[in-house]
């Protein structure tokens, strides 16, 4: 996994494979990119929202552009995103499907395989159908990609740290150091691909666990 410079990254998503996201993007909470079979590309501003699946197949690659938003729990599978897009709230997006720039894909839509959808379209629906085609669609989503770069500053700035819980006892964790130097932990060796670490310990239990902010 590669990311650029100012992406913020949920200690719960899961990052797998041959994965290169852009600058400026935010993966959110529980959410799930699988590039196991092929690669999965992110532009620069785009992101993924909570408990989205984003995974490729042997044939398929997931290319996502520019300033794109995946909104929460929706599904794209080898598919192709072109740059200023939003894909609607657990909408699913499948195999050699392309979304033309600057379009929209409704809330619990879903777009069948192969479908070419045209730029600055917006499709709903079951299979998904094209109810308009409107070039202003883009001010919407450039707004809204516009908002989740900054909340994913925010979020880099630690705004919103949120409790922490124990693996082993479910209380919550204190944090007690942070860097990239653990004088005290000599036989811990941080990689150089971690930009930052966390290290909290269970107000309970005594646990102690890393938390690791790749670049």
């Amino acid at each position: 996994m590669k990311s650029g410079k100012n992406t913020f990254i949920a200690r719960s998503a899961k990052i797998i494979g041959d994965v290169f996201i852009g600058d400026r993007c935010s993966i959110w909470h529980n959410a799930v990119l699988r590039a196991d079979l092929n690669k999965i590309e992110i532009g620069n501003g785009s992101n993924i929202q909570d408990c989205c699946v984003i995974h490729c197949s042997k044939e398929n690659p997931v290319k996502i552009g520019k300033n794109v938003s995946v909104g929460h729990g929706a599904i794209v599978h080898g598919a192709t995103i072109e740059d200023d897009c939003i894909i609607g709230i657990n909408s699913t997006i499948l195999d050699g499907s392309k979304i033309g720039k600057g379009s929209i894909i409704a809330a619990n839509a879903v777009v069948l395989p192969d479908t070419v959808i045209p730029p600055n379209s917006l499709a709903a629906g079951v299979p998904a159908k094209i109810v308009r085609e409107d070039k202003k669609l883009i001010d919407e989503i450039r707004r809204n990609s516009s908002i989740y770069v900054e909340l994913g500053e925010r979020y880099l700035k630690k705004e919103f740290d949120g409790e922490i819980k124990c693996p082993a006892c479910n209380g919550n964790m204190e944090k007690i150091a942070s860097g990239k130097d653990f004088p005290s932990i000599p036989f811990i060796k941080i990689p150089e691909w971690i930009k930052e670490v966390d290290a909290y310990k269970c107000v309970s239990c005594g646990y102690v666990g890393l938390w690791l902010q790749p670049l």
